[in-house]
């Protein structure tokens, strides 16, 4: 019931029912229940309710795990407030709580959309030295950042190196390829990429939408 008013956004019959469960012992509320909340809130862009149920758990001896601190790192950085989502990075870490691989995702997209793609690649180098192997997300999400900033000779390794890591590129990884070299103005690599990806276009697993955005780059590189 708990996790159904959630997924429907009713944060406010959430909240109800968690304030019943606390005054009926010996039903109390734990880890899950606060995490689903607070994922729910975050997903709704209250951060200040999501955050002030964060402290509240904490007061009451409830521990955040990892889920816990994943849900508010990405909704701190999906509303740009990075130092925030650094600082929740450190607590984690005082706190003995082990990064996974949505947290290094989520860090690696943040520092990328910040400009500091240094910094996401030695996290990016970090999480494989501590046994957590990247993901096509996580190679997209650095790769983005060098298309950013126009390092596509970097970008064209990063890629090099996820296929001999045997992580097969999808369309956010191509299309995020496309767009960089059409702003930097290599149009040929960039129809040639586009090309190589139009023929993914008979394939059944590949979505309506992302046969438009197929598309579009295509026409767009053809164009510039």
């Amino acid at each position: 019931m708990f996790k159904g008013l959630c997924r429907n956004g009713d944060n406010a019959g959430a909240l109800r029912l968690l304030r019943n469960m606390e005054s009926k012992a010996p039903f109390k509320p734990d880890v899950v229940i606060y995490s689903t909340l607070i994922d729910s809130l975050c997903k709704d862009q209250l951060l200040p309710q999501a955050l002030g149920l964060f402290k509240e758990m904490k007061a009451k001896g409830i521990l955040p795990n990892v889920v816990t601190y994943n849900t508010l790192i990405r909704g701190l950085c999906n509303l740009g407030r990075w130092d925030e989502a650094k600082d929740l990075m450190s607590e984690m870490s005082n706190n003995s709580i082990a990064p996974n691989i949505e947290t290094y995702n989520t860090l690696i997209d943040m520092y990328c959309k910040e400009g500091n793609v240094n910094e996401a690649r030695s996290i990016f180098e970090l999480m494989s030295k501590r046994g957590v192997h990247p993901n096509v997300i996580t190679y997209s999400a650095l790769l983005d950042g060098y298309c950013m900033r126009g390092e596509m000779a970097e970008a064209e390794n990063l890629v090099d190196i996820m296929m001999k890591d045997g992580i097969a590129p999808n369309i956010v990884t191509f299309s995020t390829l496309v767009n960089g070299y059409c702003k930097n103005k290599q149009v040929d690599k960039a129809v040639v990429t586009a090309s190589l990806f139009l023929g993914l276009l008979t394939n059944p697993n590949v979505s309506d939408t992302d046969k438009v955005l197929l598309e579009k780059y295509f026409l767009e590189c053809r164009g510039t």
